[in-house]
């Protein structure tokens, strides 16, 4: 019934592009073949980028075109009712009639869910009981799975499902404390893995494979020792970002700057380090290299309680692993001072 409604409502307060689709839709653009003519609709549509910029209801923006099109004719509708790839995009915002209808219609296809909670006058963007239990249900088909502020509770549930089939895992939490999740997603096919303000029981997940690895505040961090072995396992790992995170070396292990390089260090396209400790630095920097000098970047100056001989002794280790592509200078804040190499 409402998506029913919602296509009358947009044929008929269509506006001047989807007017003139209607007046272009004849006979011969509906001899195309179905999935050429699917092709084209979907390059009318949003993609996830774009809508990962859309901060308010992102999704039903993405329907409200797809419905726009339903009004071009008969054919269309039918056609976009019947491709499943066009019915993946899931969100807490939807009502719940929508999000039975996408269910539905995607069938079996991957699922892109996104539980975004923030404070606007849409109400929509508030949590979603219902929501929740529907797309739980559907946790098999995961593909991607964007947390945004999240109540502690279903922030656990969603991160508790076992999800065979996720790829991308993005969850941020600015508006809470940190949250410890210690049930992990069965998800070993995990390619982008980006948290913020949300710490994982890292003795409990396991990241191999990762080519997307970003942490900003997350405390408790992974050891090096962890965080080096997730490196170590993600042969095509080419962003590594941690900002302000707890990196904890344990007591029995090397102290960074006396590591001896990895012989086949993972070379990095993207390489972001700032606010971890002096240890933690050398550490990672002992498994990893780069071949773009403008996609490095350090910010060493914050924590930093160093003799002027261990700033030289860790900055002469960053330059030796980075080689001739290290940034221009590596500056330590000591007793008050900048030191530069």
């Amino acid at each position: 019934m409402v998506l029913n409604t919602l296509v009358t409502s947009n044929a008929r307060l269509g506006s001047n592009d989807i007017r003139e689709l209607q007046n272009q839709a004849t006979p011969t653009i509906n001899r195309l073949p179905p999935e050429v003519l699917q092709m084209v609709l979907k390059f009318t549509l949003p993609d996830s980028e774009t809508l990962e910029r859309v901060l308010c209801a992102p999704t039903l923006c993405y329907y409200s075109k797809l419905f726009q099109l339903c009004g071009v004719s008969s054919y269309w509708a039918s056609l976009i009712a019947n491709t499943t790839s066009f019915w993946t995009y899931t969100s807490q915002a939807d009502c719940d009639e929508l999000t039975a209808a996408v269910l539905a219609r995607s069938k079996n296809s991957p699922l892109q869910v996104r539980y975004v909670v923030h404070d606007c006058l849409d109400c929509r963007c508030r949590e979603n009981p219902s929501y929740l239990g529907m797309i739980v249900a559907q946790c098999h088909r995961w593909q991607s799975l964007c947390v945004y502020d999240a109540d502690r509770m279903v922030l656990k549930q969603l991160l508790a499902a076992p999800a065979p089939q996720l790829r991308y895992l993005d969850v941020l939490n600015w508006s809470a404390p940190a949250v410890l999740v210690a049930d992990p997603v069965t998800g070993p096919k995990i390619v982008d893995l980006m948290l913020a303000k949300v710490s994982l029981d890292w003795e409990v997940w396991r990241f191999s494979g990762l080519q997307n690895l970003q942490l900003e505040e997350v405390i408790p961090g992974p050891t090096l020792e962890q965080l080096i072995d997730i490196i170590q396992s993600s042969p095509n790992l080419r962003i590594l970002v941690i900002l302000d995170c707890d990196v904890a070396i344990a007591s029995h292990e090397t102290p960074g700057w006396e590591r001896s390089p990895s012989p086949c260090p993972r070379t990095l396209d993207v390489l972001r380090l700032s606010e971890v400790s002096a240890k933690a630095m050398c550490g990672i920097l002992s498994c990893v290299t780069t071949h773009d000098q403008s996609e490095v970047y350090f910010d060493l100056s914050e924590g930093w309680d160093l003799s002027k001989d261990e700033a030289v002794l860790i900055m002469t280790f960053a330059f030796r692993h980075l080689g001739a592509l290290a940034p221009s200078y590596l500056a330590a804040k000591i007793a008050g001072s900048d030191y530069t190499l």
